[in-house]
């Protein structure tokens, strides 16, 4: 930052304390500072590294949220189907019983059994 603000005073330009936010921030400007910083054995920024990562864990947050809810859409619409197939087969069982009983009046008496259900 001190080269930073020499450089701005050479060229009449005054550099306030609060750029530094900004001269890190600046994905392009962070990966140089970082270079520079290797190179003289110093630790560097990290903002590049950081910046990368955290995208990384921003989309893989918003990649299992959406999984989630593709999920838990797809849970219920599962559980709807459950239901319905559950509901038809009752009704079946009914016919089927009703059917059933009326095969066996027909066996036992001879006579055909005939209802109001028009079957």
């Amino acid at each position: 930052m001190q080269e930073f603000r020499e450089w701005g005073e050479e060229r009449g330009v005054d550099v306030p304390e609060s750029v530094r936010q900004y001269v890190y921030n600046e994905p392009e400007w962070g990966a140089l500072i970082d270079v520079a910083a290797r190179d003289q054995g110093l630790t560097p920024t990290k903002t590049t590294e950081t910046s990368k990562s955290s995208d990384a864990a921003e989309d893989r947050i918003v990649r299992l949220s959406k999984d989630v809810k593709n999920q838990s859409e797809g849970h219920a619409v599962a559980r709807a189907r459950i239901v319905h197939l559950e509901r038809e087969l009752a009704e079946k069982e009914a016919e089927n019983a009703r059917l059933r009983e009326r095969f066996g009046f027909l066996q036992r008496t001879g006579m055909v059994l005939r209802t109001d259900d028009g079957q």
